[in-house]
Parts: C-alpha cells; sequence; structure tokens
C-alpha cells in the first residue's frame, strides 16, 4: 500500500494539496484519516456528497472496521472511544516514545499503538481495494500519526511537509470563518495569535525533523504552491513518481472526484479549482500580532526558506 502523507500545521493548505496530488491518475484524496472517527459518529458528509455510512467507500471501511475490530454503533467500542485513544496517541508528547519503534517488533507496541496501527491498516486495505487506486493522499497532519501510518505493515510512506507563513495562519485560526451551505461544526477551530504561532513552531520543527529521515521527503512553501501551482504541482508529481493534476490554466485546476472523510470544509467545493494566495493577513491582522508572530517564528522560518522547495 503506498500512502503519500501530507504533513504540517492546520490553516496551511493541506487540503487543497491532498486534493492536488489525489486527482492524479491511480490516486485517491482520503483527508485526515487518522481523526475520522468523530466524523463518522455525527455521520458527516464525504466529499463525494454522500453520507459517510452510505458513501461507497467510507459504507465499507465502517463495516469491516465493525466486523474486524469491533468498533462501531453497537460494537463494544464506539466511534468516540476509540477516538480519544487515537487523541492519546497522536499527543506530540508521545512522539519520542513514537520515534523508538520498529514496525519489525510489533511485540513491543504499547497497546494503544498496536491497536491504532492495526485499525489503521484495515483502513488503507479496504480504502485500496474498494477504490481501485494504488495511491492513497492522507492529510492527518501530526508528526506522530506520520509514525503511526509507518509502522504499519505494507505500507510504504512518502512524505510532503507543507508549510505555510505563520502569521497567514495564526490570522486565519484568530477567525472563525464560516462556508456557506456547511454546518457550524465543520468550521476548523479559532485559536489566539500566540498560541497558533507556539503550535507552527513545535509542529513544523517536529514534521521536518521526523519527515526528513524518509526516501522522498520534500519540504513545499504554501506562497510556491499559490504563486506557481502549476509549475509547482508538477515538481511535486514527479517528485513521487505520479502524472500531474489536469490543469486547465496555470492558476486552475479540474480536481478528481475524491473521498475525503475530514478536513477543511472546501473539500466540497466545485472540482474546477482557482488556486490564489490569501494575502488578508497583511492588511487586517494588527500590527502588534504580526509583529510578535514574526519574532516568535524568526528563526524556524529563516531556515524553511533555505530549505524548502
Amino acid at each position: 500500500m503506498r500512502l503519500v502523507f501530507v504533513a504540517g500545521w492546520m490553516r496551511s493548505g493541506t487540503t487543497l494539496l491532498t486534493e492536488l496530488v489525489g486527482s492524479s491518475p491511480g490516486a485517491l484524496a482520503v483527508g485526515e484519516l487518522a481523526t475520522m472517527w468523530t466524523a463518522l459518529e455525527r455521520e458527516d458528509h464525504c466529499s463525494c456528497g454522500q453520507p459517510l455510512r452510505s458513501c461507497p467507500v467510507w459504507g465499507v471501511v465502517a463495516t469491516e472496521v465493525a466486523d474486524r475490530h469491533d468498533i462501531g454503533p453497537g460494537c463494544s467500542t464506539s466511534y468516540l472511544d476509540f477516538d480519544a485513544v487515537v487523541r492519546g496517541v497522536l499527543r506530540l508528547r508521545r512522539l519520542p516514545g513514537l520515534r523508538r519503534l520498529r514496525r519489525t517488533d510489533p511485540d513491543s507496541f504499547p497497546a494503544d499503538v498496536r491497536r491504532l496501527s492495526e485499525v489503521m491498516r484495515t483502513v488503507l486495505r479496504t480504502v485500496t481495494e474498494v477504490s481501485g487506486c494504488s495511491v492513497i493522499v492522507d492529510s492527518s497532519k501530526r508528526p506522530t500519526a506520520l509514525v503511526v501510518f509507518a509502522l504499519i505493515p505494507g505500507v510504504e510512506l512518502t512524505p510532503v511537509h507543507l508549510v505555510r507563513d505563520p502569521r497567514a495562519v495564526a490570522f486565519s485560526e484568530s477567525r472563525r470563518w464560516q462556508w456557506e451551505g456547511v454546518k457550524a461544526h465543520l468550521s476548523p477551530p479559532g485559536r489566539g495569535v500566540l498560541l497558533s504561532a507556539l503550535h507552527w513552531v513545535l509542529t513544523t520543527v517536529a514534521c521536518h525533523l521526523v519527515g526528513s529521515r524518509f526516501p522522498g521527503y520534500r519540504l513545499l512553501r504554501f506562497e510556491r504552491l499559490t504563486a506557481l501551482p502549476e509549475e509547482t504541482m508538477t515538481a511535486v508529481s514527479n517528485g513521487l513518481g505520479l502524472i500531474p493534476p489536469p490543469f486547465v490554466a496555470a492558476d486552475a485546476v479540474q480536481l478528481a472526484p475524491s473521498h475525503v472523510v475530514n478536513g477543511n470544509p472546501s473539500r466540497f467545493g466545485s472540482r474546477l479549482r482557482k488556486i490564489k494566495a490569501d494575502e488578508r493577513w497583511r492588511t487586517q491582522l494588527p500590527v502588534t500580532e504580526r509583529l510578535a508572530v514574526g519574532v516568535l517564528t524568526a528563526p524556524v522560518r529563516l531556515a524553511l526558506k533555505l530549505m524548502a522547495r
């Protein structure tokens, strides 16, 4: 099973990149698999338009997970109970311990890690079989999720680490956006700018330290993706051994049908997607907040500017 793992912090364009890579022939964008369980509990809609449990992909996945792992409605473990297990495993403080684990020695895994890896193996295998796609594109983002997926037997994982200017991220996180026709709980949560900057630094550094150990790791700036979409995606696709997604103009792409289970509400938008930068933070983020975030994140931003492509 081949998995392209999109790593990074929230509000960084990971859903967009996931759908772009997933629009290559033979690839499928699935969104944030690691945290799909609350979406199944609420029976949210898949990006294909169907309720998850009625979706031709996720309906089969839900049945397999229930049969093999006793998780779901009427099972010994509810989706919300399993989601609590997942979130416990994915806490950043678990990262050092997770990195010491080896796929060849599953008996050494803590019980919660072993269970999560087994369940996610079933999820990935089922998605691959049902969709007929050989490449699954996941946007679980977190470095801990990256490590857990790499522990799954039979998974060939390639990380693509997407980084956006932390001032733009802080501006986006400080506001709770609402998309027309999208339920309020699907909108990303808000966060203060200083806390956003701290999370950005910790997650960005951790994703790079973990991801750079994998063959084919790529560090990509969101600003480059939005400035030169077609050129950037051609380079990314070539690096992954995929055919680039079908651009109809230098800044517009025809996205393939996807089955994104969780992620930014933009996944419900038009499949003809115009890609452009959102620069509102430059004028709408207060100067004091912009300077504070800039100072806190400056060392990491400088390092990334030197490394990113």
